[in-house]
This record gives structure tokens, sequence and C-alpha cells, in this order.
């Protein structure tokens, strides 16, 4: 039995996660006297302006493939944007600041930023050492410091827009993977357009359809992920998460990215010299799956502020009844607490049902969030799905 003390605690804590996390907060993008808009801004124009410059000359000769490569990756781009909302599903984030940041990766981060001093450091590079020595390692040696920093630049100015926002280490992991996939879906149709100049330009659909293909399957553990690792290393570096600043544990995330970004550009270059052609061709998914290792270890242990928070914010609720134990470690804890949840379930349809009440909890803890505390008709809808589920 609960005791008004203990319910008293309980709101307390509520209200401290919902205004520690920022999940009440709204986005201004339109802050006119904050010079990180002003930076933001051109960055964007300028990219937008680069991107129309830069394919409008060969959009007569080479236009379905640009239509091709823009069609595919916008549904590309709707997977990921399912997996990342809920991958964001403690404390989650504003989607107009996601979208800002997406936006930045695509236009400013990838035409305007980075391919212009890429293309700039790769003649150098050929002229230093060679075409041959270029070929291989110039891109390994360029694009992890340049394309990182164009990202992480976003990253800053988005920073210095949304402070009470961008609250802990988990938000850094989740906003840099937006920029980043804005700049992995630029860059994925930019090879598209270029493939389809190859062999004069006479083989288009099979060019086309072969670098959509590799690009998509490259795509699973490529700048999303750096920049989840660049990002949520820069807030552990600012000291931005409430546990504190890990300034070593932060240039460790940063470096490892790096490594990542440059191993993946000379993978068969790597796997040729150290193994012969077998490891050449084996090196894409060997960095695919050590990608995805690193940042399911990166994102879990990012996450533990926001899985507090979340559990927090849901306390009342098992208070009063709406949910028990079980039930809050399952929406607030991690993938482990939730498959335990489910397969406690009797019976596939009982499964099927747990899967749907971790669902509601979740829209709960966002109502609730977003609420700021207060009771409002989306919260109580929220919590009648909720006590619906558990009667099934």
């Amino acid at each position: 039995m609960t005791t008004a003390v203990d319910d008293a605690a309980a709101r307390r804590s509520q209200l401290a996660a919902i205004e520690q996390s920022g999940v009440a907060e709204r986005f201004h993008l339109l802050q006119l006297r904050n010079p990180a808009l002003w930076v933001l801004l051109w960055g964007i124009v300028a990219g937008a302006v680069r991107t129309f410059t830069f394919y409008r000359p060969g959009t007569g000769n080479y236009g379905g493939a640009l239509a091709a490569g823009s069609v595919t990756f916008a549904i590309y781009t709707v997977a990921w944007l399912v997996f990342l909302h809920w991958l964001d599903r403690y404390t989650p984030m504003r989607p107009g600041l996601l979208a800002v940041g997406f936006i930045w990766g695509a236009f400013a981060g990838t035409l305007f930023l980075a391919l212009t001093v890429n293309t700039a450091l790769l003649t150098l590079y050929a002229k230093w050492f060679g075409p041959t020595w270029a070929n291989d390692w110039s891109a390994a040696l360029t694009a992890p410091f340049t394309e990182e920093t164009a990202k992480a630049i976003g990253f800053v100015l988005l920073l210095g827009l949304a402070p009470k926002l961008i609250r802990s280490a988990f938000d850094g992991f989740v906003l840099g993977a937006f920029i980043g996939l804005g700049f992995e879906v630029a860059e994925d149709v930019l090879y598209v357009y270029q493939g389809a100049s190859g062999h004069f330009g006479t083989r288009q659909v099979a060019d086309s359809v072969q670098m959509i293909a590799a690009r998509s399957v490259a795509g699973v553990a490529s700048h999303a992920l750096f920049s989840a690792l660049v990002c949520c290393g820069l807030m552990w570096i600012l000291g931005r998460d409430p546990r504190g600043r890990h300034v070593g544990k932060g240039l460790l995330l940063v470096v490892t990215a790096m490594v990542l970004h440059g191993c993946w550009d000379a993978s068969a270059t790597i796997g040729t010299s150290i193994g012969g052609p077998v490891l050449g061709a084996a090196m894409t998914p060997i960095l695919v799956v050590v990608g995805i290792a690193v940042v399911l270890v990166v994102g879990r242990d990012a996450a533990v502020t926001d899985r507090g928070w979340a559990r927090a914010i849901l306390a009342p609720e098992v208070e009063r009844g709406t949910l028990d134990q079980a039930e809050l470690a399952a929406v607030a804890g991690t993938h482990r607490d939730r498959r335990h949840f489910v397969k406690a379930a009797h019976g596939h349809h009982g499964r099927r049902v747990a899967k749907h009440l971790v669902a509601a909890g979740r829209d709960l803890l966002e109502a609730i969030g977003r609420s700021g505390g207060e009771e409002t008709p989306e919260v109580e809808h929220a919590r009648q799905e909720v006590a619906r589920l558990r009667t099934v």
C-alpha cells in the first residue's frame, strides 16, 4: 500500500525528470538574436544552392538515374526514421529539431562543406603521393576528418539553439544519427548520379541499380552510425550528460568513429593487404558487424540517464495502479527487459498483447513528458489505452 508521502516523492521525482530531460520543451528555430541560427541557415542555404548547381547541368543526360536514386533513398530514409523513432523511446526529442539536423547533414554537410574540402585534399594527395596511392588511401585519410567535422558543426550549432532539449549523451547519440542519416542519403544519391555516367552513360539502369544496392547495404553501418558516436562523444567531452564530464570516453568515441570511417573507405585495400582478395571482399560485412556491435554497446551506455528519467516520469503511474513494476521495467528498461516481459506472457496472443502494452506504455511516457506532468486529454487517452490492454 502506498502512502501520501510515497506519492508526493514520486511526483517530485517525476517533475524533476521532466525538467532535467527537457522533454516538455519546444524547439524554436527562429531565434533571431542567436548567432547559431544565422550560421546554420547560411550553411543550409549555401548547401541547397550548391546542390542545385551541381545537379542541374546533368539532369538532361542522367535525370533518370537522379530520380531513381532520389526515390529509392527516400524510401530507405523512411525505414531509417521508423528505426530511429523506435530507438528514441525514453525521452523523445522534438521532431523539428531532428528534421533540422537531417537537413543540415543532407545539404550543408555533404555538398557544401565535405565535397568542397574533399575535392581539394584528394587532388593534393594525388600530386604528393601519386594516383595509385591516392586511389587506395586518400579517401580513408580525408573523409573521416572532413565529413565528421562537417556533421559535428551542425550538431554544435543545434546545441547552441536548443541547449534545453539536448541534455544527455543519448540525445547526442540520436541527434547525431539523424544528421548522419541526412548526410548518408545525400551522398548515396550523389553516388548513383555519378555512377550513371560510367560506360559513357550507356548502362545507366544497370549502373544505377548496382550502386543503389551497394550503398543500401553499406548504409547499415555508415554515416548515421559514425555521427551517432561522434556527437555522443562530444556530449561527454562537453559534460552535457548529468553523469558528468568524461573527456577520455568522449575522445575514444570520436576516434572510434573516425577509425571505423577510415577503415570503411579503405576496406578493400586493407583487407587485400592483410589477407588477399578473399579478406578484401569480406571486409565490408566484417565492418558492418563490428560497427553494429560498437553502436549497440555505446547506445546502451548512453541511454542510462534517459532510462532513469523514463522510470521517474512513469513512477507515479505505478503508484496509482496504471502500470505494475514489470510493465514499468519493460517500458523504461533495456531491450533485454522488454524481451523478458514479452516472453513471460502466455501463448502467441499473450505475447502480442504484451508488445502492444509496451508500445502503449511508451505513448503514455511521451504524453506525460510532453504535458510537463499535467493532466491532459492526451495523457488520459494514453492511460486508458494501457488499462484496456491490461484487461486483455
